[in-house]
This record gives structure tokens, sequence and C-alpha cells, in this order.
């Protein structure tokens, strides 16, 4: 599991937000949606952003190119979100498997 969630974490980075929703919503299927909310809800804000329905910066409605800066200006804030839930989820792995 540990895979996909780094998988999903790097296709955020590169740009790919479709295919790093469907990484996420892999890892919401087997721990809950709870544990992926936001990076879903990230995945979803990049999409809207780059398919021009919403942009990322704030009271802005720009499209194309200028939405992808926007949603690689905030890339700080999304890493952190994405190192701390890939934290919790292995936090959460390791319980898991000790359980057993």
């Amino acid at each position: 599991m540990q895979l996909i969630i780094e998988d999903a974490a790097q296709r955020f980075k590169q740009g790919d937000f479709h295919a790093a929703r469907k990484l996420y919503q892999k890892i919401a299927a087997c721990y809950g949606e709870s544990i992926v909310a936001v990076n879903l809800s990230l995945c979803d804000q990049a999409i809207k952003a780059l398919n021009g329905q919403v942009s990322m910066t704030e009271g802005e409605g720009t499209a194309g190119e200028n939405d992808r800066a926007a949603v690689n200006a905030s890339s700080l804030q999304v890493t952190r979100q994405l190192h701390d839930t890939q934290s919790l989820l292995e936090k959460y792995f390791v319980l898991a498997q000790s359980q057993k």
C-alpha cells in the first residue's frame, strides 16, 4: 500500500491529477475515505482548475496555464499535506499488521 501512496503523491506533484485521484480512491477503499479526504479534495480542485471551472487562487477566475501555475504555487502546502497523510497511512498500516 505504501507504494500506492507514494505513487499517488508523485503523480499529484507531476500534475497528473486524474491518476492521483484514482490511486487515492484505491487507498480510500482499503482504509476509508476519511484518511484521504483532503487529498481527494485537492485532486478535485486541481482537476477543476485545469478544466477552467474553478481557479485555485482566491478571487481570480483564470484558466489554462495560469491555473497550472496556481496549482504549482500551492505545491508546498500540498506536499506537506501529502507527507502528513502518507505518514498517517504508514502508521495505520503498521498498526493493522501488528494486530493480525
